[in-house]
């Protein structure tokens, strides 16, 4: 995703200003206003993607009335179900409508800005993938068919099943920060690890990296190579001396100290479970043949739908200044190209995020739909993809030789003024 747009909203605009000087400095779009100002901010061409309450007053003191107007005069609209909404410091629910609790987040105010930084990044991705629910269902109702899905995020997530590979410092702290609340399954190696997620379906994986980062730098990278578990949340914890580079680089979802605050461990871990499941959610309605035009061939949708839904997401492009990227794929195997083609898609379907789409537009061509990101995130997806694809075999030839697929790729995004057409075009026009 870019940086997310969020809207601060505090009780006097010199309060929202001060938070929002704070989200700046860690890389957010931000705008301050105070409760009276802000709806014209939410409806805006620039809509933002999160709003935070700052309900934090001087002296640790509440003082939420121009907050509480500025609820008052969205609650009757359908912006509580197009965006997230983060309380700072008041834990009262009171201003919340109901059916806007599965994007409400509440943070104390002690809440530190590293903390503050995740939870906008969490609540951001998962208001992307319901929003690009919604417009699947409005690309299926043009083309004359009816969309019998309706899928909302988990608000929380109360018995997480959760991996630990690894036994030291890590693997203790983990169990102890969570309770009783999770299931727990243990992997002291990396090969029965991998056995575990082939028959279990795990919400996250925690690396215990304290006593030998080296192998579970290896034990990382061997996950990350395996299309089906590319998008699993995995948290590393490590030595209080280690650098989080080589974890991050490798694919790690979060790492963090193993003398971090149990409180703030649990906090991560949960909004990463959180999007998995939403996305593992979205994974099987558009899956699901009944619910979406397929390719006849591989699991990915078919080339009408895709180029359908590309217009409705420029559209949303022009009017909020969403983010749009594509990445186009040609796939050659010689002399069994429709073989490999097919597996590859079969492939891409299981690598995908929750709220991205795969499609297949032509022999051995496909096209990732990415909403909600820009082209420096795309470039890392595409990379992503492009190291587990240069990992896998797509068969076998008769005289028993892997079958490795001739990839080409190339990346497109947004730009003001673009159509569908020109998007797509420069996007394919790439490859040739």
């Amino acid at each position: 995703m870019r940086a997310a747009r969020v809207l601060v909203v505090g009780d006097t605009i010199a309060g929202a200003e001060q938070t929002a000087d704070v989200l700046r400095a860690r890389g957010f779009e931000t705008a301050a206003s105070s409760g009276e100002t802000a709806i014209a901010e939410l409806l805006a061409s620039r809509r933002p993607d999160v709003v935070l309450f700052d309900g934090t007053g001087e002296g640790g003191g509440h003082d939420n009335d121009n907050i509480e107007v500025f609820a008052e005069a969205v609650r009757n609209t359908n912006l509580w179900q197009d965006l997230p909404f983060i309380i700072l410091g008041d834990e009262s629910s009171e201003m919340m409508p109901g059916d806007a609790a599965l994007l409400v987040d509440h943070l104390s105010d002690t809440a530190l800005p590293a903390e503050l930084d995740h939870r906008i990044k969490a609540v951001a991705r998962l208001a992307v993938m319901r929003a690009e629910v919604s417009r699947r269902a409005r690309t299926l109702k043009r083309m004359g068919k009816t969309a019998g899905f309706d899928v909302s995020p988990p608000a929380f997530v109360s018995d997480p099943t959760i991996l630990i590979i690894g036994a030291g410092r890590g693997a203790l702290k983990i169990q102890n920060a969570y309770g009783d609340g999770p299931r727990f399954l243990g992997a002291p190696s990396t090969n029965l690890a991998l056995d575990v997620l082939e028959k279990q379906q795990v919400d996250a994986v925690v690396i215990d990296a304290t006593h030998d980062g080296e192998r579970a730098l290896d034990t990382l990278a061997t996950l990350r190579r395996i299309a089906t578990w590319t998008s699993l949340p995995v948290v590393a914890i490590v030595a209080e001396d280690t650098a989080a580079g080589d974890f991050h680089e490798a694919g790690a979802s979060d790492v963090l100290p193993v003398d971090a605050e149990e409180a703030r461990l649990v906090t991560r871990l949960h909004l990463l479970v959180r999007e998995h499941r939403y996305a593992r959610a979205i994974q099987h309605v558009f899956r699901d043949a009944t619910h979406i035009p397929r390719d006849p061939d591989c699991p990915l949708a078919s080339r009408e739908f895709a180029l359908k839904h590309i217009v409705d997401l420029v559209g949303g492009c022009d009017r909020h200044g969403d983010a749009l990227s594509l990445i186009a794929i040609s796939v050659n195997g010689g002399t069994g190209a429709a073989r490999v083609a097919t597996a590859f898609g079969g492939a891409l379907a299981r690598m995908v995020r929750g709220e991205d789409l795969g499609a297949r537009v032509g022999e051995g061509f496909f096209l990732l739909i990415l909403p909600g990101t820009d082209e420096n995130v795309a470039e890392r997806v595409r990379d992503r993809i492009s190291r587990v694809v240069g990992a896998t075999d797509f068969g076998v030839t008769d005289s028993g030789e892997p079958v490795v697929a001739d990839v080409a790729y190339s990346l497109a995004s947004y730009r003001p003024g673009d159509s569908a057409d020109s998007l797509l075009s420069r996007a394919l026009d790439a490859l040739s």
